[in-house]
């Protein structure tokens, strides 16, 4: 099963069903194309609604979609298609689980979808466990969640180890109740009850005070987002700690500032592959965006130095350091493919480090960091403001207690309100002007250097 998975590529998986569809309704449509307000006038038309819109928002993570066809009373936990070649069918939770869709789980859990409802022996738990989704694991167990073996030995052997250790004593704790109930009722024959909330032990997640945004502007149909955060690599690179959490709160951070849920992807872990990154940026934002939007692209995760050419590259879920030139994202074809938009403003934050000599950059394996000046060229500033978590030969850091790296922190936290200037506003400027001493006081702390950049197009950019 586990080298199934591994193979499976969320293309793929999108052109499976696709096949299986048949000629679907208006209102599927309207759902696999994220038109929300459609489907809603679509249903007080009085179209029926039809099981797969719901797998379709699942998959998508349309979470306002999957609410608004719950609402309107789509069965919660109906097997209606089958998602994966595996022999018997899968419910909307498992769908929205699996891609790691956090949104849409909360609000089928909300509307009663059952967490231990099972497809070849498996329930939504193993799912979450298989890929890491340690905030999906802690949601689950909270609902009741049974915890099995394999769901233990599969975060394991995916390399969760902290993960796997949690589910260990979860499923110790919930044996041990069982245990005591069937001691208390020797004779009963009646199933033993799954283990009450109170006696699940919680992971230890991180919270921050910048998960939240405590501001909200109204939403602007224009405007799109592309959001990347890459913290488990599948090529036994070290993680890029908290990344994974820097894009999501940066996509509820992106949602205050107006941009539609649907119009923003995000990209986390084994979705960030070269090629879906190469689909959303390339094909995606080009189609979709129009003179009036303003677009927004994050990055999370490692960078990577080319040490023959000194040109700075991404490396995505499936980079590998040795072969750059193929599996790397290089900075300067980012940079001008988001130049080339048709779009009135860009607006572009990298949390990422070139260096080679640690946090958050790799190196080709045995090379030695810091033998060579890395080249993070970026274009003349004209309709794109750049921020990058620090200047080409440092280290980007991590703030452990907060669960963040160092500028995404500040970044949020100045969003929040503590980079407003004297007009009441937060600007490109004035968030820089807040973020950067603030940065290198934590990099100082570790007796290290971290310099945020800032490269501001020509107009001020009011950010909200």
């Amino acid at each position: 099963m586990k080298k199934f998975l591994n193979s499976l590529n969320p293309m793929c998986v999108f052109v499976l069903i696709l096949s299986l569809a048949g000629c679907a309704t208006p209102l599927v449509r309207a759902v696999k194309k994220g038109q929300t307000q459609k489907v809603v006038a679509l249903i007080e038309k009085g179209s029926a609604i039809d099981d797969k819109a719901l797998m379709w928002a699942a998959y998508r993570g349309d979470a306002e979609t999957v609410k608004v066809l719950l609402d309107q009373g789509a069965d919660v936990n109906k097997k209606k298609a089958t998602f994966w070649d595996f022999g018997d069918l899968v419910t909307p939770l498992m769908i929205a689980v699996r891609y790691g869709h956090t949104d849409a789980v909360r609000i089928l859990l909300d509307h009663g979808a059952d967490v231990n409802l099972k497809h070849s022996g498996v329930t939504a738990l193993f799912y979450a466990a298989f890929y890491g989704h340690s905030d999906i694991v802690n949601i689950l167990l909270a609902k009741g969640a049974a915890v099995s073996a394999t769901d233990i030995q599969y975060a394991e052997l995916n390399g969760y180890k902290t993960l796997a250790e949690l589910l260990d004593r979860v499923s110790k704790k919930q044996s041990s109740q069982i245990l005591g109930e069937n001691s208390l009722a020797p004779d009963s024959t009646a199933s033993a009850s799954l283990p009450q909330n109170n006696l699940i032990e919680q992971p230890v997640l991180l919270k921050s005070e910048v998960d939240v945004p405590i501001y909200k502007a109204q939403e602007n149909p224009n405007d799109f987002a592309l959001v990347i955060g890459v913290e488990k690599y599948s090529n036994q690179l070290p993680d890029a700690q908290f990344a994974e959490r820097d894009a999501e709160a940066i996509k509820n951070h992106l949602i205050a500032l107006g941009v539609p849920p649907r119009q923003i992807k995000l990209l986390t872990n084994h979705q960030a592959t070269k090629a879906n990154v190469e689909a959303y940026l390339e094909e995606w934002l080009p189609r979709n965006v129009k003179e009036p939007s303003r677009v927004f692209f994050y990055y999370s995760g490692h960078g990577a130095p080319d040490l023959k050419s000194g040109q700075a590259y991404l490396v995505l879920y499936d980079g590998n350091p040795d072969f750059l030139g193929i599996t790397g994202y290089p900075i300067k074809k980012l940079y001008s493919i988001l130049n080339s938009l048709k779009t009135k403003e860009i607006i572009v934050a990298i949390d990422s480090c070139f260096s080679g000599a640690g946090g958050r950059s790799v190196l080709a394996q045995g090379a030695r960091p810091l033998v060579t000046k890395v080249d993070v060229e970026i274009p003349a500033a004209n309709k794109m403001t750049i921020f990058s978590a620090s200047a080409g030969n440092e280290i980007s850091g991590t703030i452990e207690d907060q669960g963040h790296g160092a500028f995404t922190y500040y970044f949020l936290k100045g969003l929040n309100g503590e980079a407003i200037d004297r007009s009441g506003q937060v600007t490109a400027q004035s968030l820089y002007d807040y973020l950067k001493p603030k940065v290198q006081d934590a990099a100082n702390l570790k007796n290290r250097d971290q310099t945020p950049q800032l490269v501001s197009s020509k107009t001020p950019l009011k950010l909200r």
